[in-house]
């Protein structure tokens, strides 16, 4: 299976579960409005509704919360106007049936707006401020993804560190800004190489990791030399004299603990570095 398989596979699967939840959804408010049409306009549902709406807006988003809450709404009006023991007027009915509206609008909005605020945070700690790749932390996450992938039999996973080769120099004869300009060149470099479904991300200092899934190609040969050259042409460019230490480990299942292919990985890199230093 290819990568673009792969992922068109990934987007298939995500838009069935959007489908399952919404249906989900459609159903428990459908329970509801006939719970309410059976218990008449004596007894209130708007809780219920309220619990209803945020928790699809929550799962599903806006359009998932903005729906309900229109159905929601019309189920109100229906039971009130075909159950309540004395007639409103018109203009009393449709006010009341705007304000439960208004009420499950503003709900949506809010649980949106909180749901949207905490997906940024999460991806802001999870990502790297300087590099614009993953963190240590992201890197962690999306290692124990594929780990995970990895266990129940799917396709091989090479693990690769990086190392800046001289990045101590830049830093000491530069100064820190230009070390920081060295390993942005080095973040933009990996997003452009590197394939749509690889992941990047800085480890620390002046390491990097890669997790590369097979595509039934060869990521530990003609990939990683391609984005060894890309890096050394970029740096170059920048007028940085470094060179770039690559350390590779594949794995297929049985998978390892993550930590072990991480370190196993990382001592390939010493590896290289100690077989590329000058005699």
């Amino acid at each position: 299976m290819t990568g673009l398989t792969t992922l068109a596979l990934a987007r298939e699967q995500s838009r069935l579960g959007a489908v399952g939840r919404t249906l989900a959804f459609a159903g428990g408010a459908v329970v509801l409005s006939i719970g309410d049409y059976l218990t008449g306009a004596d007894v209130a549902f708007t809780a219920l509704y309220v619990l209803l709406v945020a928790l699809g807006a929550w799962a599903g988003g806006q359009a998932l919360g903005v729906g309900l809450s229109t159905f929601a709404t019309a189920s109100w009006f229906l039971t009130e106007t075909a159950t309540a023991t004395r007639r409103l007027s018109a203009a009393v009915t449709a006010w009341n049936a705007l304000s439960e509206l208004a009420v499950f609008l503003v709900v949506t909005a809010l649980v949106v707006a909180l749901r949207r605020a905490l997906g940024a945070e999460r991806r802001l700690a999870h990502t790297d401020l300087l590099t614009g790749l993953l963190s240590r932390r992201g890197l962690l996450a999306a290692g124990q993804v594929e780990q995970a992938r990895l266990q129940r039999g799917g396709r091989g996973l090479t693990v690769a560190f990086v190392d800046v080769d001289g990045f101590k120099a830049v830093n000491d004869t530069r100064g820190h800004h230009a070390g920081d300009a060295l390993l942005q060149c080095v973040g933009e470099t990996l997003l452009h190489e590197l394939r749509a479904f690889d992941v990047a991300g800085r480890w620390g200092g002046d390491e990097f990791v890669l997790l590369l899934p097979d595509d039934g190609e060869d990521p530990e040969g003609a990939l990683l030399e391609r984005v060894r050259l890309a890096l050394e042409r970029a740096a170059r460019r920048r007028g940085f004299a470094v060179g770039f230490s690559i350390g590779v480990q594949r794995f297929t299942a049985p998978a390892p603990p993550l930590e072990q292919m991480l370190q196993a990985a990382d001592l390939r890199m010493y590896e290289d570095k100690a077989a590329r230093r000058p005699r």
